[in-house]
């Protein structure tokens, strides 16, 4: 029950750095992109990763029987959810509905970095960061993640 508190905070967390980096944003203003836009982007994105995390838990567990849709948003009673499909999933629906690809690198900066501290939480919450070395890889993965999405902006000067 904890868990889910604490993923709520961490997402109201990431969208307020998502509206502090992208309100005044001088790459997004130059390509007419208002921040209204940003948030529509972030909410789908949520529900697509949501549900894409969902999806991949159930197929890599084999438990089919979370397909029904009753069972499927039942997270008390069939808990369950893997990181890898949720990041996939927001990815690839901000590829799809992005329909400026110049300011695409952007949008991924500002959604990576307004979304690192969930990142990085849920990282170490994850049951396969029992080990040490596994949690000293993921701390490096996600740095190097953070570092190019932090330079990407250099190509739009």
């Amino acid at each position: 029950m904890i868990i889910y508190i604490v993923s709520f905070f961490l997402i109201f967390i990431s969208l307020f750095i998502l509206f502090s980096l992208s309100r005044n944003d001088f790459i997004l203003l130059r390509k007419n992109i208002p921040p209204s836009h940003i948030f529509n982007y972030a909410f789908v994105a949520i529900f697509t990763s949501f549900i894409s995390g969902r999806v991949f838990y159930i197929l890599d567990t084999r438990n089919f029987f979370i397909l029904n849709p009753i069972s499927f948003f039942h997270l008390f009673r069939f808990p369950g959810f893997q990181l890898e499909g949720a990041f996939v999933g927001g990815a690839l629906i901000l590829f799809l509905m992005i329909k400026d690809r110049v300011a695409l690198f952007r949008i991924y900066d500002i959604f990576f970095l307004s979304f690192f501290p969930f990142f990085s939480l849920s990282l170490f919450l994850n049951p396969l960061a029992n080990l040490l070395a596994f949690k000293i890889v993921l701390v490096i993965a996600s740095l190097v993640l953070f570092k190019v999405f932090l330079d990407s902006h250099k190509e739009y000067i």
